[in-house]
């Protein structure tokens, strides 16, 4: 979750991508295009290159899925991500990618479906607690959102994911001084557990829920703060 140092090696491996063998080039250059320079339509290039050289990798389907969608093409990525959990099914992360395309093409009961055999792998990560949260969250059931809450306390990595959820859930309801707080504590998490790039981002979101509010001011405060997080700024 440090996509500052991350950019900073890939752009250096990119550098020296001829001395590697042809699968490290590919992931090389696809990871370059699709997360230095955010030429999307070159990095899918890549990663359907790598799909053909090497039809058994899940790898290069994962993230062909992830460039669908951030293109908001999420049919085209879920095939991508059914693909992936095929060829690998004891990956957590592409049963958590699966269930969220389900979610974004309104597909919930698909989405509990996946979770549920992940769970039954006892597969845990930071994508499932927070996809069970958001399914509680749009079946209005609060007790359930309580549980996962409770469950990912103190886990690194997790508690904080949840926490931004809950702030997002209490603005949603209104409740913009438990928002504040929930926030707090998700950047506290993530800082905690060395994470302070993801803790920016949940400052970020903070300033952006502050606008909508219409509090400029404090969205200015919250958005200058964002950026004192990131290393290197």
């Amino acid at each position: 979750n440090q996509a500052t140092l991350a950019s900073d090696a890939t752009r250096k491996a990119y550098e020296m991508r001829e001395r590697v063998s042809e699968r490290e080039r590919l992931y090389i250059e696809s990871h370059y295009f699709h997360f230095v320079t955010g030429e999307l339509g070159k990095a899918a290039q890549v990663y359907e290159l790598w799909q053909q050289t090497y039809p058994r990798d899940h790898i290069p389907h994962v993230n062909l899925g992830v460039v669908y969608s951030d293109l908001g093409l999420y049919g085209k990525a879920l095939k991508e991500y059914l693909d992936a959990l095929r060829l690998e099914p004891d990956n957590v992360f592409n049963y958590s990618n699966l269930a969220d395309t389900y979610v974004y093409l309104e597909q919930a009961d698909n989405a509990s479906d996946v979770l549920s055999r992940a769970q039954a792998r006892k597969l845990n990560g930071t994508g499932l607690r927070t996809l069970l949260y958001q399914l509680a969250f749009l079946r209005r059931d609060g007790a359930e959102m309580e549980r996962q809450l409770e469950a990912a306390a103190g886990e690194a990595g997790i508690e904080d994911n949840l926490l931004a959820g809950q702030a997002d859930t209490e603005a949603y309801y209104g409740r913009l001084g438990k928002a504040r707080e929930c926030t707090r504590r998700a950047i506290e998490s993530a800082r905690n557990s060395g994470d302070p790039e993801t803790a920016a981002g949940y400052q970020a979101m903070g300033s952006l829920r502050e606008a909508e509010f219409g509090n400029l001011e404090q969205a200015q405060r919250e958005a200058n703060a964002a950026m004192a997080l990131v290393p290197g700024r």
